[in-house]
């Protein structure tokens, strides 16, 4: 058993080496008049089809949210500047149904990961 879970560490170190090729998005650096437009449709889109976008906060509160992350956008920021604003909105939200991924489905085909199952008892 202890050669075993030693074999699992060894090729979990292993795989957290793996190379992850750079597809530009690290150095994509946005307009602020194309970030407040893709920030808007993202309001709008929450604002018309979330259901329980008002269940943790009240809509004067959301609202107080989006203006000052909106707010943000005022000068050029790189892709992932960007995202963490995005993400921190989707985050306030609080529903474990709604997410955003920068790597939208590719992320899978990027990465190689060897799957195996770890039992406690």
């Amino acid at each position: 058993m202890k050669k075993y879970v030693v074999f699992l560490l060894l090729i979990q170190l292993l795989n957290a080496g793996t190379a992850v090729a750079q597809d530009g998005r690290e150095t994509r650096i946005f307009e602020p008049a194309a970030m407040q437009q893709d920030f808007n449709y993202l309001r709008k889109t929450l604002e018309d089809t979330h259901p329980g976008l008002y269940k943790h906060h009240t809509k004067a509160e959301m609202h107080h949210i989006f203006d000052s992350l909106f707010g943000l956008l005022n000068k050029p920021m790189a892709f992932f500047d960007f995202y963490r604003i995005i993400a921190y909105t989707v985050a306030e939200v609080k529903c474990e149904h709604t997410f955003c991924n920068p790597y939208k489905d590719d992320y899978n085909k990027r990465v190689k990961f060897l799957f195996y199952a770890v039992i406690f008892h």
